[in-house]
C-alpha cells in the first residue's frame, strides 16, 4: 500500500516517472529508454494556473442582487 502512495506521488512530482500520454501503460523513463531521445525542455502546467479567480464580498453580492428586482 504504502509502494503504490510513494509510486503515485513520484509519478506526479517527477517527469520520468509519469505516465505517457498517448499510452499510459509506459512510463516517460521507458518511452525513453526504448527510443533514442531525450528531453530538451520541459514546462509544468497546474490546472486552473493562471485563471483569476475574481474575489467579491458576499454580502455586496446579495445586495446587488436584490437591489436589481
Amino acid at each position: 500500500m504504502v509502494e503504490g502512495k510513494v509510486k503515485k506521488f513520484y509519478g506526479r512530482k517527477y517527469l520520468v516517472e509519469s505516465k505517457f500520454v498517448k499510452n499510459s501503460d509506459i512510463s516517460i523513463k521507458e518511452l525513453l529508454s526504448n527510443e533514442k531521445n531525450s528531453v530538451l525542455l520541459f514546462k509544468r502546467y497546474e490546472v486552473g494556473e493562471g485563471i483569476e479567480k475574481k474575489s467579491e464580498n458576499f454580502a455586496d453580492e446579495v445586495m446587488s442582487q436584490v437591489n436589481k428586482t
